[in-house]
């Protein structure tokens, strides 16, 4: 908003579109609270609407020509993207249906986003491909919350549509075969940490045993996502003393609730081992 100040163009028309798409865009997020579809799937999709409303507002600002026309296509598009968004959470239509509908006003909104565009023929085969993975990204997603399918299995199957959503979105991926590769490695190791995770709550494990293997897949993840580590075995040596850290912070932590050590006594341990953590 206070760029607007430094433009002498369309001020009040500007004012009033910025106003109009975030009254529609908190309406949405209060929406999502209600309904009855998977929270993390109703996150994902909020973010992504979230990132394109603030990309293209800074477009906006920046930008003279054709200021009027544009506003006016962004944000008839935005407003229906919105709508239908916010319409897949209520009916009882299929999704794929829904889905279609959806899809027809992301890819209008896609289309009015993408200032850079160069090719629309190349640009529509993207946005149908995206869709196609994030439409099954956002199945899969809810169907973890509702379906008998095996953990694992469900794991394997969104991060499969996610990184094709991925792909899809990522202009810059300069070798799919690389890309697919990393994010296999990725899937292996984030898999194993969210079925670590998930065992630390069922399993009768020893809390120690249960923290070592959960971290050692956690190390795994960040440094198959750490595209820009420089050393494994100094970003490992670091993991393993923060690691430590963490382990004597999370006991301690624990021992608050059963032990009887000294308020003020437990409350020493457990700075100190927070302050090893943090450093």
């Amino acid at each position: 908003m206070n760029s607007l100040m430094n433009f002498q163009t369309a001020f009040v028309a500007k004012a009033f579109v910025t106003f109009t798409a975030f009254v529609w865009f908190i309406s949405c997020m209060n929406s999502l609270m209600n309904t009855k579809i998977g929270y993390l799937g109703k996150g994902f999709v909020t973010l992504v609407t979230f990132v394109r409303f603030l990309s293209c507002m800074a477009y906006l600002m920046t930008h003279k020509p054709v200021l009027s026309g544009k506003i006016c296509v962004t944000l008839t598009t935005f407003v229906r993207f919105l709508s239908r968004m916010n319409s897949l959470m209520n009916p009882q239509t299929a999704f794929v249906d829904k889905a279609f509908v959806t899809f027809t006003a992301f890819e209008r909104f896609l289309s009015c986003m993408n200032s850079h565009m160069v090719s629309q023929r190349a640009f529509f085969s993207k946005a149908f491909v995206t869709f196609t993975a994030f439409e099954r990204f956002i199945s899969c997603m809810n169907s973890l919350m509702h379906s008998k399918m095996g953990f694992s299995a469900k794991v394997f199957v969104t991060f499969i549509a996610f990184v094709r959503f991925l792909s899809c979105m990522n202009s810059h991926m300069v070798s799919q075969r690389a890309f697919f590769s990393k994010a296999f490695v990725t899937f292996t190791a984030f898999e194993r940490f969210i079925s670590c995770m998930n065992s630390l709550m069922h399993s009768k494990m020893g809390f120690s045993a249960k923290v070592f293997v959960t971290f050692i897949a956690f190390v795994r993840f960040l440094s198959c996502m750490n595209s820009h580590m420089v050393s494994q075995s100094a970003f490992l040596s670091k993991a393993f003393v923060t690691f430590t850290a963490f382990v004597r912070f999370i006991s301690c932590m624990t021992s608050l609730m059963n032990t009887k050590m000294g308020h003020l006594g437990k409350e020493f341990v457990t700075l100190v081992a927070f302050v090893w953590f943090l450093s």
